[in-house]
């Protein structure tokens, strides 16, 4: 139940103090494969990977989108069977840049490339 979930909260001065945000592989319109989090036995062990599903009433879906937002980035996974490219597009309205690193889902954190990009874009406001 998505009321369980603790909700994070940031004031307007603390939101307006960052200037980038990005997300490595987020599953911002939900990922076909966490359908499985229905699954009794998966649920044993990912609770939470059900509230990740595509469908319109999974938490991940009923997230309000931003009101207020710095610069936004996405780093996608190009071989990630879990968190397709297009999943990860942030909610409408968001302006943002994304980019893809040669590597799996759970690869992203060790991709030589994919903590320069975050640095890059922290700096410029942008992956290039």
């Amino acid at each position: 139940d998505n009321k369980d979930y603790p909700q994070i909260i940031l004031r307007k001065e603390e939101i307006n103090r960052l200037n980038a945000i990005v997300q490595m592989g987020p599953p911002n319109r939900g990922s076909v494969w966490a359908t499985l989090g229905k699954v009794p036995i998966i649920k044993f062990f990912n609770a939470s990977l059900a509230d990740m599903r595509k469908a319109a009433d999974s938490y991940v879906n009923m997230l309000s989108p931003p009101t207020i937002y710095p610069q936004w980035g996405v780093i996608a996974a190009a071989y990630d069977d879990k968190v397709q490219f297009f999943d990860t597009t942030p909610p409408e309205g968001i302006d943002y840049q994304r980019i893809m690193v040669k590597c799996t889902h759970g690869g992203l954190c060790k991709a030589e490339n994919t903590l320069q990009y975050i640095l890059h874009f922290i700096e410029k406001y942008g992956f290039y």
